[in-house]
C-alpha cells in the first residue's frame, strides 16, 4: 500500500478522481485520510481498492459525509470525538466538509 510506503497517494489517485468531476476533492479527501492515519484513536483498517465489500470503521466514515451533507454537523463532530484526538477534530471537519461540498457538486 501506498501510505505504508509512505508515498504520497495523490499521484495515483488523481487518474482515478479526474474521470469524474471530483477532482476539486482530492485535496481535502488526501487531508481527511492522512489525518485518519496518523490521528485515529484506534486504527482504522480499510479495505484495498479491489475488495467489494465495506468494513465497518467505512461505513462509520461513510456516515459522516451523510451528516455533514444532511446540515447535522453536531453529529459528525460528536463521532469524529470518538475516532480522532481532540486536536484533529477542526482538520477531519474541514476535509469532510469540503469534500462533502465537491460531491454534491459532482
Amino acid at each position: 500500500m501506498i501510505v505504508h510506503r509512505r508515498t504520497c497517494p495523490g499521484p495515483a489517485l488523481a487518474s482515478v478522481f479526474a474521470k469524474s468531476p471530483m477532482m476539486s476533492g482530492l485535496p481535502p479527501f488526501l487531508r481527511l485520510m492522512r489525518v485518519l492515519n496518523r490521528n485515529a484513536l484506534p486504527k482504522l483498517p480499510f479495505c484495498s481498492l479491489n475488495c467489494n465489500r465495506i468494513r465497518e470503521d467505512e461505513a462509520v466514515v461513510l456516515s459522516l459525509f451523510v451528516a455533514m451533507a444532511a446540515g447535522d454537523r453536531i453529529a459528525g463532530r460528536d463521532t469524529l470525538a470518538l475516532m480522532l484526538d481532540e486536536d484533529s477534530l477542526g482538520d477531519a471537519l474541514c476535509a469532510i466538509r469540503q469534500l462533502s461540498g465537491a460531491l454534491c457538486v459532482a
